[in-house]
């Protein structure tokens, strides 16, 4: 699901995954590995959204739909 996200930044900043990586300190193969099995950490979501400029915003959806 993250990945997902990550892709869909990417498209919209007109930027890639190999840059991505760059700002990331990270080779361009361990990113892919990464997205593949979109296994992130909280911290790695930080250290994404924060290579990508933007915002991570974390909610918590309860069944009546009230979001925290």
């Amino acid at each position: 699901m993250f990945s997902e996200k990550i892709e869909i930044a990417l498209i919209k900043e007109k930027t890639s995954k190999t840059e991505l990586a760059r700002k990331l300190n990270s080779s361009a193969q361990a990113l892919y590995e990464k997205m593949k099995k979109d296994n992130f950490t909280e911290k790695q979501m930080i250290e994404v959204t924060k290579a990508l400029d933007a915002e991570l915003i974390l909610k918590i959806r309860l069944k009546d739909g009230t979001e925290i």
